[in-house]
C-alpha cells in the first residue's frame, strides 16, 4: 500500500516537474541567446554605421517574448493532459506557429528600422548617395509588405481560407486603380523617382519639353517642386517624368569652355604663334583636364575677320568657380593677342575711314556716270551718220546747204539793220 501511495504521489507531482524542467530549459536557451547576441554586438560595436552593432536591440526582445510564449504553451499542454481538457488543446499548435510568425515579423521590422537609420547616417556623412526620401519610402513599403504577409500567414495557420480574401482584394484594387489612375500614376512616378534617382533634392535640372529649369526642392509622393532662377516654384506631377527627358546639371563631370574670336586680317602671319602659346598655357593649367581633347585652332576665314576657336574641358563643375576660371582664361587669351599687337575684328568704321570710303564711292559713281554719258553720245553720232548715209546725194546736199543758206539770209538781215 505504501508503494502504491508513493507511486500515486509521484505521478501526481510529475507534471509539476515537467513544467519546471521545461521552463528551466527555456530559460537556459534564453540565456544562451542573450549571451550570443551580446557577443555579436560587442564584435561590431565599434562600427556605429553597421546594423549588426544593434543586434541586441533587434533580437533580444522578440526572442525573449517568443521563448516565454512557447513556455506558456508547453505548460498549458501539460496541464491539459493532467486535468483532462485535452480537447481544447487543438489550438495550441496554431498558437505556437502564429507566435513564431509574429515574432519573426517583429524581428524583421526592428531590423528594417535599424537599416533605415544607418542609411540616413551614411547619407549625412557623405559615404553613400542615398536620398532620405527614398529611404523613407522603402521603409514604409517594406513595413506594409511585412505586415500584410505576416497577417496572411497567421490567418492561414488559424484555418481561414485567404483565397476569397485575395480575390476580393484584387477586385477592389482594380476598381480603386481605375477610379484614381492619375493619382496612382503620379504615386508610382514618385516611387520610381526615389528608386531610380535621376535627380535628388537640391540638384539643378532641366526639362526640355516643358521648358522648366531650376533646383529640385522637394520630391513628394504626388508631385515635385522645382524652383527656377527667378525663384518661382513649379509644381510638376511625378507621372510627367516617365515620358520626358531630364537633364541633371549637378552630376556633370566637367564643364566645357568653348569660345570663338574674330581677329583682324593683320593677324594672319602671327596666328600660329598664338595657337602654340595658348596650347602650352591651357594644357599646363591645373583646372584643365588634359586627358580630354584641347582644341585651339585657326578655324575659318570670314568676310571681315579670321576666326580663332578655343575649346577644352575644365574639372571644376560649380558655376561660380567655373565663371571665375572662364574670366581667367579670357584674360589669358586677350593678353596673348595684345602683346603681339593683334586686334579684334570690328564692323564699325572710324570717321576718317568713313570719309575716305565715301569719297572713293563718290568718285567711282562720277566715273560711272561720265562713262555712261560718253557711251550715249557716241551712240547718237553713230545713228546720225547711218541715217545720212541712207539718203541720195542731192538730198544730202540740200540737207547740208539749207543751214548754210539760212545762215547767209540771217547775216544779210543783220547787215541791213546796221
Amino acid at each position: 500500500m505504501e508503494g502504491l501511495g508513493l507511486k500515486s504521489v509521484a505521478e501526481g507531482t510529475l507534471w509539476i516537474v515537467e513544467i519546471l524542467i521545461g521552463f528551466s530549459v527555456l530559460g537556459f536557451v534564453n540565456w544562451g541567446f542573450k549571451r550570443l547576441i551580446k557577443f555579436m554586438s560587442k564584435r561590431y560595436g565599434k562600427r556605429s554605421d553597421d546594423w549588426r552593432s544593434r543586434l541586441n536591440f533587434i533580437l533580444y526582445a522578440p526572442l525573449t517574448v517568443l521563448t516565454w510564449l512557447l513556455g506558456f504553451a508547453y505548460a498549458i499542454d501539460i496541464l491539459g493532459n493532467r486535468f483532462n481538457f485535452s480537447a481544447d488543446l487543438k489550438y495550441l499548435a496554431p498558437f505556437r506557429s502564429g507566435a513564431i510568425v509574429s515574432c519573426g515579423a517583429w524581428i524583421l521590422l526592428r531590423w528594417k528600422q535599424e537599416l533605415h537609420k544607418n542609411w540616413i547616417a551614411k547619407s549625412q556623412l557623405g559615404k553613400k548617395a542615398i536620398d532620405p526620401g527614398a529611404a523613407h519610402i522603402l521603409g514604409r513599403l517594406s513595413s506594409i509588405g511585412i505586415g500584410i504577409i505576416a497577417t496572411l500567414i497567421v490567418l492561414q495557420i488559424l484555418g481561414l481560407d485567404i483565397v476569397p480574401l485575395l480575390a476580393f482584394s484584387g477586385v477592389g484594387a482594380a476598381a480603386i486603380g481605375f477610379a484614381g489612375k492619375d493619382a496612382l500614376a503620379n504615386f508610382f512616378g514618385g516611387l520610381m523617382l526615389h528608386l531610380t534617382r535621376p535627380f535628388l533634392s537640391g540638384d539643378y535640372i532641366r526639362i526640355e519639353e516643358k521648358n522648366i529649369e531650376g533646383i529640385a526642392e522637394e520630391i513628394g509622393w504626388y508631385l515635385t517642386v522645382i524652383r527656377d532662377l527667378d525663384k518661382r516654384p513649379a509644381y510638376v506631377p511625378n507621372a510627367l517624368f516617365s515620358s520626358v527627358l531630364v537633364t541633371n546639371f549637378s552630376r556633370m563631370s566637367h564643364r566645357k569652355f568653348e569660345e570663338s574670336f574674330s581677329l583682324s586680317f593683320d593677324a594672319a602671319f602671327q596666328i600660329q604663334e598664338v595657337v602654340e602659346e595658348l596650347k602650352v598655357k591651357i594644357t599646363s593649367h591645373l583646372e584643365v583636364d588634359g586627358e580630354l581633347p584641347i582644341l585651339i585652332s585657326f578655324s575659318g576665314i570670314e568676310e571681315h575677320a579670321l576666326k580663332l576657336s578655343v575649346c577644352f574641358y575644365c574639372l571644376e563643375t560649380r558655376l561660380v568657380e567655373f565663371t571665375r576660371l572662364k574670366q581667367e582664361f579670357l584674360v589669358m587669351i586677350h593678353h596673348s593677342l595684345r602683346k603681339r599687337g593683334i586686334r579684334f575684328a570690328s564692323l564699325f568704321l572710324t570717321l576718317s575711314d568713313a570719309v575716305k570710303q565715301s569719297a572713293e564711292r563718290c568718285i567711282s559713281d562720277k566715273k560711272s556716270l561720265l562713262s555712261a554719258e560718253g557711251r550715249n553720245q557716241g551712240a547718237s553720232l553713230n545713228e546720225l551718220t547711218e541715217f545720212n548715209k541712207g539718203k541720195n546725194p542731192k538730198e544730202n546736199k540740200e540737207s547740208v546747204e539749207l543751214p548754210a543758206k539760212g545762215v547767209s539770209q540771217g547775216q544779210a538781215e543783220e547787215d541791213k539793220k546796221l
